[in-house]
């Protein structure tokens, strides 16, 4: 039994949440799987660096919102593989390749986030009806995709690393919040800065270490200024932050389940979230869920575990087992490479054992 050829493909202007699935994928997915991977410019370094030496990689340039990925199509032709995995930001922004994959080989998508599709053209439709198959995190995307005409779609929750030791428990002052997310203040972040405002206040003795990059930096530079708060710039090892932690906090509006999130979980960290899509479902005693928007909450929930060491040590290591559960990336990437077989060219034939 040969091995099946996975071709995956990333299309994005910036390094998110698709591009770390990416590399999960690629790390993870069982050894009998042959990777290759084709990838726009704007954000192909950080996979040359560590992929080019081990396996194919073409770079093509940016497809995103366009009709037609003619560069990418011929990527992927020359790859030749069993079954193309494409990863779409939302329902409509990467369809030049989906139907670039479509002509080369059965081709399954991963949905990352929502959108409208009430303006989808005729042939977005059977791009999404045409597909092998389909994965996305929550039930939401499930459900969307299945809107969409996708025949074979299915949760497959993200996937992370679980660290061999968990950040241990602390008692120290200054108590160290951490955020780890794109710096668009409308996406939640201002109410975290309103919330350290508060505490800071009440003479409550923290400290908030905030890692990203995006439009609002500056904002948020001025909307911090005297508070204990300091901004890092985007980070290549998250790991090295949250092992600085007491707290962990994602006050996101509309992203659920994002990956900083789930890493501070598998880290040991207690967390704070809010109640977007999936997240009561999925992390319900894992972390510290509060309302979406509401300011207040966060502010109350925040309080309550810098002043309480105790509780923090009492949902760290809930956490942690949640994360192990759920979201660990060996398993999940396993459940992936199902769908890939499935979906390819000779899946009947292609088992999942050591080829």
């Amino acid at each position: 039994m040969g091995p099946l050829h996975v071709a995956l493909v990333v299309d994005s202007g910036t390094f998110g949440a698709a591009e770390l699935y990416t590399t999960r994928l690629l790390r993870h997915l069982p050894g009998w799987v042959r990777r290759s991977l084709v990838v726009n410019q704007e954000v192909a370094g950080p996979f040359l660096r560590e992929f080019g030496p081990v396996m194919d990689v073409k770079v093509v340039p940016l497809a995103k919102h366009a009709s037609w990925a003619p560069e990418a199509g011929a990527a992927l032709a020359d790859l030749a593989p069993d079954v193309v995995q494409v990863n779409l930001a939302d329902p409509a922004s990467n369809l030049a390749l989906v139907r670039a994959a479509e002509s080369v080989a059965p081709t399954v998508a991963t949905l990352h986030g929502g959108g409208a599709t009430d303006t989808f053209l005729p042939d977005a439709w059977q791009a999404y009806r045409n597909l092998a198959g389909a994965v996305a995190p929550t039930n939401t995307l499930v459900g969307l995709l299945k809107k969409l005409g996708v025949r074979n779609a299915r949760r497959i929750l993200p996937g992370v690393e679980i660290p061999d030791e968990p950040v241990p428990p602390r008692r120290r002052t200054p108590v160290v919040l951490g955020a780890i997310a794109p710096l668009v203040l409308e996406d939640g972040l201002d109410l975290l800065v309103r919330a350290v405002a508060q505490l800071r206040r009440r003479g409550r003795p923290i400290q908030l270490l905030l890692a990203g990059s995006g439009p609002d930096r500056a904002a948020l530079i001025e909307r911090t200024r005297g508070l204990p708060v300091r901004l890092l710039g985007p980070l290549p090892d998250s790991s090295k932050l949250l092992r600085r932690l007491d707290i962990f906090c994602e006050p996101d509006r509309w992203e659920a389940l994002p990956y900083p999130l789930l890493e501070a979980l598998a880290h040991g960290l207690p967390a704070v979230t809010t109640a977007i899509g999936s997240t009561m479902e999925v992390l319900a005693g894992a972390a510290t869920i509060v309302p979406s928007g509401d300011a207040d909450a966060l502010t109350a929930t925040l309080e309550r575990l810098v002043l309480d060491d105790k509780l923090r040590a009492k949902l760290a290591p809930a956490a942690r087992a949640v994360a192990r559960r759920e979201f660990d990336v060996r398993v999940n990437a396993a459940r992936t490479a199902e769908v890939l077989v499935e979906s390819s060219v000779d899946g009947a034939a292609i088992g999942s054992g050591d080829g």
